[in-house]
């Protein structure tokens, strides 16, 4: 079973279309991540964390560890935290 199968076990696939989607964009922008569960979540990296999908009970997060470092013009990622945001 892969990473993203477990994923989807793990939450009932409630919103299995759209983490699948963002899997596969996460995939496409960068081939060499590695996908993992750390904290219950989906997760990516290459020696340290770079994004996770984090499904809620009525939404799906994509958090970028280093989310206070990307250029934003159209305000789109949301958060308050150090560094991590999330759209």
């Amino acid at each position: 079973m892969s990473i993203l199968e477990q994923y989807l076990h793990k939450t009932g696939g409630l919103h299995r279309e759209l983490v699948e989607q963002l899997h596969a964009l996460v995939q496409l922008a960068d081939p060499g991540l590695f996908a993992g569960l750390k904290w219950g979540n989906l997760t990516y990296h290459h020696d340290h964390n770079v994004c996770a999908v984090i499904t809620h009970h009525d939404h799906v997060n994509l958090q970028l560890w280093r989310g206070i470092e990307i250029r934003d013009p159209q305000g789109r990622l949301e958060g308050s935290g150090l560094k991590m945001r999330h759209i």
